[in-house]
């Protein structure tokens, strides 16, 4: 995890280990293929402290590529208090992981916009790459969970 702050020129690291995790994900659909393939993403489980990512990846990949499913290392929020999260929105990378990982959830189905007019703001939104007010889009997202 120090490394990918590093890359991704993360200042606070601590902030960075207490909010987000790797996880090992797995493609939904083995046919997919191209950009929406990363979007489509199922999430298998968060990666130990005492876990080597690249050994576990390649443990994986290795037992499922004959079926032809290849496994990838994923950047996911592990809170979900919105009060915490908002604490967040004022570093842009972090932003911009809350954004990417919202935008797949709404993807893969996890929540749903409770119209289409809402759905059509979020793409608006996001077309102006005003990912923050993403976050505060001022209507109900039902869960389907």
């Amino acid at each position: 995890m120090k490394r990918i702050a590093e890359q991704l020129l993360i200042v606070d690291y601590d902030r960075f280990l207490r909010m987000f995790g790797l996880f090992l994900a797995r493609p939904r659909d083995h046919s997919n293929s191209g950009v929406n393939s990363q979007l489509s993403l199922l999430v298998v489980r968060l990666l130990r402290n005492f876990e080597s990512p690249y050994a576990t990846f390649q443990t994986v990949n290795r037992q499922s590529a004959t079926e032809g499913v290849y496994y990838k290392l994923v950047i996911r929020k592990m809170i979900w208090d919105p009060r915490v999260e908002e604490s967040l929105f004022d570093d842009p990378v972090f932003v911009d992981l809350l954004f990417r990982q919202a935008k797949s959830d709404l993807l893969n189905g996890f929540f749903s916009a409770s119209s289409e007019s809402i759905a059509e703001s979020l793409y608006n939104l996001e077309a102006k790459k005003d990912k923050l007010q993403v976050g505060s889009v001022p209507t109900d997202l039902s869960s389907n969970s």
